[in-house]
């Protein structure tokens, strides 16, 4: 009977494969944590997306734009009229961060942006942006970020 489970527990460690979940710390997806966090990369903004325009990419199934924002708010960074985003849809293939850092725009729409500008780029965050309508935020998000009705 030992000689059976000793068996057993060996097909079973030479069989199984290492699960591991994409790890994010919680800027990443709790917009509190982040708006805590203040590094001067850190963008929040209100916009409307005037244009997109997709960004030829050499990696196969990674589909790159440009996003074109109307801005009508500012939180965080750099104050603009007019800003363009970089948005990626098919990020990190194959792992378990697989699309977590997607983020994809239409024209029309209006989306309270939050991510960073890196090296002039920004890169919004798919889990901390929110797609709005008729610039109306949800309350606890106008509260976070120190506005009152």
């Amino acid at each position: 009977m030992q000689s059976f489970f000793l068996c057993l527990l060996l097909s079973l460690s030479l069989t199984s494969q290492v699960a591991m979940a994409c790890k994010l710390r919680a800027e990443a997806y709790v917009l509190k944590a982040f708006l805590a966090e203040r590094t001067p990369e850190q963008i929040v903004f209100l916009g409307k997306v005037v244009a997109v325009e997709p960004i030829p990419t050499s990696t196969e199934g990674v589909a790159s734009q440009i996003i074109h924002f109307k801005v009508s708010r500012w939180w965080r960074g750099e104050k603009r009229d007019q800003i363009i985003a970089i948005g990626v849809q098919g990020s990190a293939k194959g792992s378990s961060c697989e699309g977590v850092f997607d983020f994809e725009a239409r024209i029309g729409q209006e989306f309270l942006i939050v991510g960073y500008e890196i090296s002039g780029e920004i890169r919004p965050s798919k889990r901390l942006s929110i797609e709005v309508q008729e610039w109306k935020l949800p309350e606890d998000v106008r509260i976070l970020l120190g506005e009152s009705k």
